[in-house]
């Protein structure tokens, strides 16, 4: 008897995969997997993945409070901030231009742990990450709170070490 998975797991298995060989995903990489993100078919769009999945999200970008009753609309709210202030520093002439205080809070922000870490890595990683969240559309602002994790989880200095997946 052939045992067929579902296609969220099948997904998970292979973005599991791809974390956990050590592969340094970049912002082409995570572009490539836009569909996966799309409204409405992608399989982890916010309305498709299940509630322990949402929580740990609100866990990742630190969301408490009032996100018990509306926890996806939260979401799509803090990736829309997220989204505009990314937008508004590409404009403004991208990493290259903020003070070293405010490189270090938007890396932080976006999940990468910046103790030891020099400019240039600290503004490289927020290149990957402006890369990614200027190409999304409103439809695909999931990848963008799936991104800490993507784009920092191989990373030297990732934020979260104790309960990451291994």
């Amino acid at each position: 008897m052939v045992r067929h998975e579902k296609p969220t797991t099948k997904i998970k298995r292979a973005l599991a995969f791809l974390m956990k060989d050590n592969l340094d995903l970049k912002a082409s990489d995570l572009l490539q997997l836009q569909t996966l993100f799309e409204h409405p078919d992608g399989q982890l769009t916010l309305k498709k993945i299940g509630a322990p999945h949402i929580k740990h999200l609100l866990k990742t970008h630190g969301l408490r409070g009032l996100t018990l009753w509306f926890p996806r609309f939260r979401l799509q709210q803090h990736a829309n901030l997220m989204n505009q202030i990314d937008l508004a520093i590409c404009r403004e002439g991208g990493p290259e231009a903020l003070s070293v205080d405010d490189l270090k809070l938007s890396c932080h922000i976006r999940g990468l742990n910046v103790d030891g870490l020099s400019e240039e890595d600290m503004v490289d990683y927020l290149k990957q990450w402006l890369e990614v969240s200027s190409n999304l559309s409103p439809q695909t602002m999931s990848l963008l709170l799936h991104a800490p994790i993507l784009l920092g989880y191989n990373h030297k200095n990732r934020l979260v070490e104790s309960w990451s997946v291994e």
